[in-house]
């Protein structure tokens, strides 16, 4: 039985686009206050994994 897929080609195309004019760029890629205060208490380690990590996410 083939799998069904949860979206079309175009809602996946549309889903992975990168951001390309620059409002879209800010606010996907600035963190904010509350952003860094999140970052700032994880481990050194983890911080820049877990700031990457949330600006993809958005």
């Amino acid at each position: 039985m083939p799998r069904h897929r949860a979206l079309t080609q175009a809602q996946l195309e549309a889903l992975l686009a990168l951001p390309t004019d620059e409002a879209d760029l800010v606010r996907h890629y600035t963190l904010s206050a509350a952003d860094l205060a999140v970052i700032a208490r994880r481990r050194r380690a983890h911080k820049g994994a877990f700031a990457g990590g949330s600006e993809i996410l958005r």
